[in-house]
């Protein structure tokens, strides 16, 4: 919020020095002793102005693609109070985990996405395959890929 406020007074500040630089002011000063300025610094002060205005815009819109991750503690991650969802059926269709605790609930031939922005619970709940695991994040994408081609190259059980 306050990023936005700086942004703003900038913005207007870089339109005053530009207005004043080609002449637009007003007639008398509404405030304050008048002191005039030389072109050249007058020049200055409005570069100054526009860059500061640029630099924060742009850094504004870095964050607006990039916002910061939240990272839990460990105590805050096993304390996680999770959207609870009870006996509910998925079947064909994009499941995210994060943040929401399954329970009861029935996966007919669903993707699995977690992202990792919060904790997930699955309890008693009924999986008709296959079962896609998915991430946004590739990190965690890495990771899945890792773990589905330990299972598929893990030694089978002998049938007994």
């Amino acid at each position: 919020m306050s990023q936005t406020i700086f942004d703003w007074l900038f913005a207007l500040a870089a339109l005053v020095a530009i207005l004043d630089y080609f002449g637009f002011k007003p007639k008398q000063p509404h405030w304050g002793p008048s002191m005039p300025l030389n072109r050249n610094w007058k020049l200055g002060i409005m570069l100054v102005l526009v860059a500061a205005s640029l630099g924060m815009s742009g850094f504004s819109f870095y964050r607006s693609l990039h916002p910061p991750s939240r990272h839990f503690s460990t105590s805050e991650w096993e304390n996680y109070q999770s959207a609870q969802v009870i006996g509910k059926r998925f079947a064909q269709t994009r499941v995210t985990l994060d943040g929401s605790a399954y329970i009861n609930c029935e996966f007919d031939r669903v993707t699995l996405v977690y992202n990792g922005t919060a904790p997930f619970r699955l309890l008693n709940n009924h999986f008709t395959p296959p079962v896609q695991l998915d991430s946004e994040v590739p990190e965690i994408e890495a990771a899945l890929e890792l773990a589905v081609e330990l299972e598929r190259n893990a030694p089978k059980a002998p049938n007994n």
